[in-house]
């Protein structure tokens, strides 16, 4: 057993309760009750995993089809991380994973969509971090029981710039919002974010948006208090306008 640290360990998954995972074991030999599993090379005996129906956690630097094959015989799988897969250009569909509750991909540098994301039902927490060549999120905009979003770029670059944020309007239920990425300079607003009348909690990755739309977003969202920035700084709405 070795202790796992997440790779955002300031960011919480509330709707997991106390019974996340919080530690990984890998190896060769694995009991029957394990619950977190980390996968590295050299990627032997993977087929094994399907008899270890307590799984909770997988962690993953690649995934392959019949991988997912695996993963989808596991009923308690709820959380996957897929991180550091910096050849794949294309990640297998992930639809079969009912179960999933949380996901992270992160610096998987050459996916150039989100199509394998599919459709889970059940997702309730997502991380996409240092897609650099990611644009568009329009396939995040299945995903009706989202409650937090995680979307950055690149900390040595400046990264992809998004096409809009209007799938991310569509996540009714969405509470937690970190977007640390910019917007193309025609589609360069924060007006879906008018739709999400549950979200709490907004940090951006700058202030250079306008502010009426910052003043709008939280006199019309009620849960919505203030909005972050990534320097530091929050904006308040000036109740004396």
């Amino acid at each position: 057993m070795k202790n796992y640290q997440p790779y955002f360990p300031h960011v919480t998954y509330p709707y997991l309760g106390d019974d996340c995972p919080r530690g990984v074991t890998y190896h060769s030999d694995l009991p029957l009750d394990t619950t977190n599993v980390e996968i590295q090379k050299p990627y032997k005996d993977i087929d094994k995993i399907t008899r270890l129906k307590n799984i909770e956690f997988i962690y993953v630097n690649r995934l392959e089809n019949e991988w997912v094959e695996y993963f989808k015989t596991l009923p308690n799988l709820q959380h996957l991380v897929i991180s550091h897969c910096k050849k794949q250009e294309e990640l297998p569909l992930l639809t079969d994973l009912r179960a999933l509750r949380v996901l992270q991909i992160i610096r998987c540098n050459q996916l150039k969509n989100l199509g394998f994301l599919g459709n889970l039902p059940n997702l309730h927490s997502l991380c996409l971090s240092e897609l650099k060549q990611v644009t568009d999120l329009s396939p995040v905009a299945h995903f009706q029981e989202l409650r937090e979003l995680w979307v950055d770029g690149s900390i040595t670059t400046r990264g992809p710039k998004l096409k809009s944020l209007a799938p991310v309007g569509e996540l009714k239920k969405l509470a937690f919002f970190h977007f640390m990425l910019d917007i193309e300079k025609e589609n360069k607003t924060l007006s879906p974010l008018l739709n999400l009348s549950e979200l709490k909690h907004l940090q951006l990755n700058n202030r250079r948006y306008k502010a009426e739309e910052l003043d709008r977003l939280i006199e019309v969202l009620p849960d919505l208090k203030d909005i972050k920035f990534n320097a530091g700084s929050t904006w308040l709405k000036d109740l004396k306008k």
